[in-house]
């Protein structure tokens, strides 16, 4: 598991490194999805969709005036807000947590 994450973690920094990112955002891959940036009451927004499903559209994140977008060869990232659960991947050895206090609280098992 641990070469597992740590391969996770360098792909990562090689990915914002790729697109010359200075700040790091969760990254959501969207290849094979169609898009794109609409332009509607002085707001940003990206659409997305795979063939003919549900079109999905979040709100895009600005830098001054213009969409935060990093161009490189055939990829594109665009910085945008949208709803999503983050999984906290953390080294256990620096847990403070009693898990199985925690689990008898919770389920009272």
């Amino acid at each position: 598991m641990d070469s597992v994450v740590t391969q996770y973690f360098a792909a990562y920094r090689d990915l914002l490194w790729h697109f010359n990112c200075r700040q790091e955002y969760y990254i959501k891959g969207m290849i094979g999805y169609n898009w794109e940036i609409i332009y509607d009451d002085e707001t940003f927004f990206l659409e997305y969709w795979q063939g003919a499903g549900r079109r999905a559209r979040c709100l895009v994140v600005l830098q001054g005036e213009w969409p935060l977008i990093y161009l490189e060869k055939d990829y594109a990232m665009v910085v945008a807000i949208d709803c999503v659960k983050l999984g906290f991947v953390l080294e256990t050895r620096l847990n403070k947590t009693d898990f199985d206090e925690m689990y008898r609280r919770i389920y009272r098992g």
